[in-house]
C-alpha cells in the first residue's frame, strides 16, 4: 500500500478499514482510569490543529468522558513508540459508535452504538485522514507512564513520612538533614528531600545530642544510614522522576501522528512523529532530555513535589483506581 494511490471516493471507506484491520487487541481490559487518561492526552493533541480532523471528533471525546463512557481497551497489542495503534483503534471505534467496540457506563457494558444512543448522539463517518489521525499516536503509552509516575510520586512520600515518623520513633537525630551539609552537596532532589524530612522531624531532639553525650549515654555516633542518607537516597529518585515527568509532560503536549497537517500553507508533512527514538522508554531512564515549548494548551504537573503537608502524604481523589 505504500506506493498505492487512492481516489478520494474510497477514501472515508479506507478510514473504517483501518479501524477493522486493527480491531486485533487482546489479553485483559486496560483499568479505566488508563483509558481515560489516554482519551484525554488524545484530544488535547488534536487541540494542537495538525492533525486533520475535524472538530466534531475531538468534542466527541469529550462529551464521552463527561458521560463517564470508557471504551474496553485490551492491554495487548500496542507497538510503543511506533504507534498505539490497536488501543487507539478501540478508542475511536467507541468515538464513532461502532456496534462492535464495547463501553463501560453506568457499571455496565454496552456496545458504542447503544452508549451513543443513549446520549443522543449519531453514529459518525469517518473523513480522509482521520481514522488516521486518531490511531496513528502514543497517548496510551503516555497516559500510562504518567500514572506510573504519579503513583511513584505518591509512593516516595509514603516512604519519607514513614522515615520521618521513625526517625522520632528511634530518638535518632535530625542532624543529618541539616541545610549545611545539603548547601555543600546541591542536587536538586536531594536539597529537597533534605528539606521535607527537617519537616517531617521537627522536634526530634532538635539535631539530637552532641556527639559526646551521645557516646558517654551507650548510644552510636551516628544514626545508621538507613535513617541519616535518606536526602542521598531518595533525592536521585526525585531527580529521576522530575527528568520523567519533564519528558512525559513534553509528549502529551505534542501533535504525534504522521502525518501531519499545516492548514495555513496546505501542506502535509511526513515525518515520524509517533516515534520517540531512546533505548529505553523515558520512564524507565534517567538520562538528559531536550525541552521544547508546550503549546497554549497544555497538561500540566503538580510542581509542589514532594508536597509540604504535614502529614507527608498525598491526598487521592475517591474512586481513584490503584
Amino acid at each position: 500500500m505504500g506506493d498505492t494511490a487512492i481516489s478520494s471516493d474510497l477514501a472515508e471507506q479506507l478510514q473504517g478499514n483501518l479501524l477493522a484491520f486493527l480491531h486485533t487487541g487482546a489479553g485483559d481490559p486496560l483499568p479505566e482510569r488508563d483509558v481515560r487518561a489516554a482519551m484525554l492526552i488524545r484530544a488535547n493533541s488534536h487541540l494542537r490543529g495538525a492533525s486533520g480532523v475535524r472538530w466534531e471528533l475531538i468534542e466527541r471525546s469529550v462529551v464521552l468522558l463527561r458521560a463517564g463512557v470508557t471504551p474496553v481497551v485490551p492491554d495487548l497489542g500496542s507497538i510503543g513508540a511506533s504507534g498505539d495503534l490497536v488501543p487507539l483503534a478501540a478508542i475511536a471505534r467507541a468515538v464513532i459508535g461502532s456496534e462492535r467496540q464495547k463501553v463501560v457506563t453506568n457499571g455496565r457494558t454496552v456496545t458504542a452504538r447503544e452508549a451513543l444512543s443513549a446520549l443522543g448522539l449519531p453514529p459518525l463517518r469517518l473523513q480522509a485522514k482521520e481514522g488516521l489521525a486518531l490511531v496513528n499516536g502514543t497517548a496510551v503509552s503516555t497516559a500510562r507512564a504518567t500514572l506510573c509516575v504519579l503513583d511513584a510520586i505518591d509512593y516516595v512520600d509514603v516512604v519519607m513520612a514513614f522515615h520521618g515518623l521513625a526517625v522520632h520513633a528511634l530518638g535518632a537525630s535530625n542532624e543529618p538533614y541539616a541545610t549545611f551539609t545539603h548547601e555543600h552537596k546541591p542536587h536538586a532532589g536531594q536539597v529537597r528531600i533534605a528539606e521535607r524530612m527537617r519537616k517531617l522531624t521537627n522536634g526530634a531532639g532538635v539535631f539530637g545530642p552532641q556527639l559526646a553525650e551521645r557516646l558517654a549515654s551507650g548510644k552510636l555516633g551516628q544514626d545508621r544510614y538507613a535513617l541519616r542518607c535518606i536526602p542521598q537516597y531518595l533525592g536521585p529518585v526525585a531527580d529521576c522522576l522530575d527528568r520523567v515527568r519533564d519528558q512525559l509532560e513534553v509528549e502529551m503536549n505534542s501533535t504525534t501522528d504522521n502525518p501531519l497537517v499545516d492548514p495555513v500553507e496546505g501542506r502535509f508533512f511526513h515525518g515520524g512523529t509517533s516515534s520517540r527514538n531512546t533505548s529505553r522508554p523515558p520512564w524507565t531512564r534517567c538520562g538528559p532530555i531536550s525541552r521544547s515549548p508546550a503549546s497554549t494548551s497544555t497538561c500540566k504537573w503538580p510542581r509542589s513535589w514532594p508536597p509540604s503537608t504535614q502529614a507527608g502524604f498525598h491526598r487521592r481523589s475517591s474512586g481513584t483506581r490503584r
